[in-house]
């Protein structure tokens, strides 16, 4: 007999990938719709298949198969070593593909300041295809309140910034550019009851991070803070 939790489970993503095949149809034919709000949903879609399909729930769905073999394209983080694209664009992507994804309500939840969060969002899970940024990577997604979102993606690109490697500089420039393109930024990443409170938390409770990464998160809190002061946002 099937534990209660695991027929919930196959329930729930059963009902996600009814949902989001939906929503997908609807965006491909709304012109209104950007392409990549249609892929962003493309993305979290493929992730509930997958799931569901690991459950037994959904047969095989070729078309989806095919679809997703043809997301190909450097990431973000590898385009970003290879010169082909800046940091301060980088940034500015990461913010807009934000901001898109929380254009999508909420599937569970009534409160209609709750909507889709990725919570991953870094370069490194960004393809950039000949169609455009497409996000990758939805296992930590769920429904809650863009400031957490805005706050993990700062945070991850913060403790790049300040752990003085390869990469800090690029993350530095990032992240600069990615808070002075976001919608009030000082209240989406504040120290006290914000987003970022909630994502330094959730950093420092995520047990894939080494010690080191736990220890840089003040740094990263006190990088983020100056520069929202420097850009007097």
């Amino acid at each position: 007999m099937q534990h209660a939790s695991q027929l919930a489970r196959r329930a729930h993503s059963a009902r996600c990938v009814s949902w989001l095949r939906a929503r997908l149809h609807r965006a491909h034919r709304r012109p209104r719709v950007t392409d990549p709000l249609a892929q962003l949903l493309l993305g979290q879609l493929l992730l509930l298949t997958h799931r569901a399909r690991d459950l037994g729930d959904v047969p095989p769905h070729r078309p989806y198969a095919r679809r997703s073999a043809r997301l190909s394209g450097p990431t973000m983080l590898e385009a970003l070593a290879g010169g082909v694209l800046t940091a301060a664009e980088a940034g500015a992507t990461l913010a807009r593909l934000l901001r898109e994804l929380h254009a999508l309500p909420a599937r569970v939840s009534d409160d209609p300041g709750v909507r889709v969060l990725h919570l991953d969002l870094h370069p490194e899970n960004v393809l950039l295809t000949q169609r455009g940024p497409v996000v990758i990577d939805w296992a930590n997604a769920e429904e809650g309140h863009p400031d957490l979102d805005w706050g993990m993606s700062a945070v991850i690109l913060a403790q790049v910034a300040v752990n003085r490697e390869p990469h800090a500089q690029m993350a530095h420039e990032a992240l600069a550019a990615l808070l002075a393109d976001c919608a009030d930024p000082a209240a989406r990443t504040d120290t006290n009851c914000g987003g970022l409170h909630q994502a330094v938390e959730r950093r420092a409770a995520n047990p894939t991070m080494s010690r080191r990464e736990v220890e840089l998160l003040d740094e990263a809190q006190t990088l983020i803070r100056e520069l929202l002061t420097r850009t007097g946002r």
